[in-house]
């Protein structure tokens, strides 16, 4: 699925960069980084060790104000329609 949406990203002319350090703790690294941006595919949601990993990541860019684009399996579906390209 990752392949996927990097495939998705370049389609669209993104400047990305893949598997970036969020800037406040290097041990955790962001999907994808446009910009600005952090994205984040959450592949494994549901998992409760994943699960725990998402709600530190969400928690780290809120407190930091980062920038954090989240992304689902199910958002995948129709990658055009639900970026805004």
């Amino acid at each position: 699925m990752k392949k996927i949406l990097t495939i998705g990203c370049i389609d669209m002319a993104l400047n990305m960069k893949k598997s970036q350090s969020i800037p406040v703790r290097e041990s955790f690294r962001g999907d994808w980084k446009v910009g600005d941006y952090f994205i984040e595919y959450w592949g494994l949601k549901g998992q409760e060790d994943y699960d725990n990993k998402i709600y530190l990541k969400r928690e780290i860019a809120k407190e930091h104000n980062i920038s954090l684009i989240e992304v689902n399996p199910s958002d995948l579906n129709n990658l055009e329609k639900n970026s805004g390209c």
